[in-house]
C-alpha cells in the first residue's frame, strides 16, 4: 500500500550511526540498497454460526424447500393451548486456520500470480524496505521470476517503543585525519513494540484488522562500496488479535506473525517491480 508508515523506527540506531553515515566513502554504484525478509504467518479465524433451527408458532420446524430444516439462532414458540412459551438462542463458533498456504492459495485463485503459474511450489512473501526503513512492500517471491507486489493484500506497520542493546563503529583512516580507509560496524539491538496487520480488502474477498506486541531483533550492516547502513531487522508477534470482517463484526482472528532471515538487496529498482 503505497504511502504507508515505515514498518521501522529505530531512532537509537540512526543515532549510533551517525557517525558513519557523515563519513561515507564515494559509492560504487548508483542503485538505492533495501533488504528483504521472509514472511510467515498463522492466523485462526474464528466467525459465528446459527446453533439451532426455525420453528413455527407452535413449534413445529419450517423446512426449506429441499424439506430440509432452517438453521436459526434464535427461536420462541408457545404450546397450542397458550400456557407454556418456550424460547432458544443458540450462536456456535466456526473455526478456520489462514496461513501462508492458504493466502498463497488465494492469491494464485484470483489471478495475482505471474500468468501460466498453476501451483504455489517455490512461491514466498517477502516483506521488503528501503535502508533507511522509509518505504516498505511486500512482494509475492519465487527465484527466477519477476516478483509481484502486494502490499494492498498484506501491509504491515511495527512501531517500536522499547530498545536495548548496543553497536560498535571501527573507522580506519588512511592517514592522520583522512582519507577514510575502511570501518567496521558490530552489535545487536532489541526492542518491543506493536504490530498492526492488514490482511485482505477487494483482492480477497475479506478483511483482517490486528494488533499485538512485537519483539526482534535489529542488526546494522555496513553497505558494499561506502560506509553508509542499513538496519536488518527480525521481528516476532505475540497475541495478535483482531476483527475478522470490518468494524462490528462478531468475528475474531488471532494469531501469529514473523518476518525473519534479512537479507541485503543492493538495488531494489532492479530487483523488485514498482517499488518506488
Amino acid at each position: 500500500m503505497s504511502g504507508s508508515p515505515p514498518i521501522m523506527t529505530l531512532t537509537a540506531v540512526a543515532k549510533s550511526v551517525l557517525l558513519l553515515v557523515t563519513l561515507a566513502l564515494p559509492s560504487l554504484a548508483q542503485a538505492e540498497p533495501g533488504c528483504m525478509a521472509n514472511i510467515n504467518l498463522a492466523l485462526t479465524l474464528s466467525s459465528t454460526t446459527p446453533g439451532t433451527f426455525e420453528r413455527g408458532p407452535n413449534g413445529e420446524y419450517i423446512l426449506d424447500g429441499n424439506k430440509k430444516r432452517i438453521p436459526a439462532s434464535y427461536y420462541f414458540y408457545t404450546t397450542t393451548n397458550g400456557l407454556t412459551g418456550y424460547e432458544e438462542r443458540f450462536v456456535k463458533a466456526a473455526t478456520r486456520k489462514y496461513g501462508m498456504r492458504e493466502l498463497l492459495e488465494d492469491l494464485r485463485e484470483k489471478g495475482v500470480f505471474p500468468a501460466g503459474e498453476t501451483s504455489i511450489k517455490g512461491w514466498s512473501l517477502k516483506l521488503v524496505n528501503t535502508a533507511d526503513r522509509e518505504d516498505f512492500h511486500t512482494y509475492l517471491y519465487k527465484t527466477g521470476h519477476t516478483p509481484v507486489k502486494v502490499t494492498d493484500v498484506l501491509s504491515v506497520e511495527i512501531v517500536t517503543s522499547f530498545l536495548t542493546g548496543k553497536t560498535n563503529a571501527k573507522a580506519i583512516y588512511a592517514a592522520p585525519k583522512g582519507p577514510l580507509k575502511s570501518a567496521t560496524m558490530t552489535g545487536t539491538l532489541n526492542f518491543k513494540g506493536t504490530v498492526n496487520l492488514s490482511l485482505g480488502g477487494e483482492t480477497l474477498g475479506f478483511g483482517v484488522n490486528m494488533q499485538g506486541m512485537g519483539t526482534g531483533t535489529a542488526k546494522p550492516k555496513l553497505l558494499p562500496g561506502n560506509i553508509e547502513t542499513i538496519t536488518l531487522v527480525s521481528v516476532k508477534t505475540t497475541g495478535l488479535h483482531g476483527e475478522f470482517g470490518g468494524p462490528g463484526s462478531e468475528n475474531f482472528a488471532e494469531g501469529t506473525f514473523s518476518a525473519t532471515a534479512p537479507v541485503l538487496v543492493e538495488d531494489l529498482a532492479a530487483t523488485f517491480p514498482d517499488f518506488f
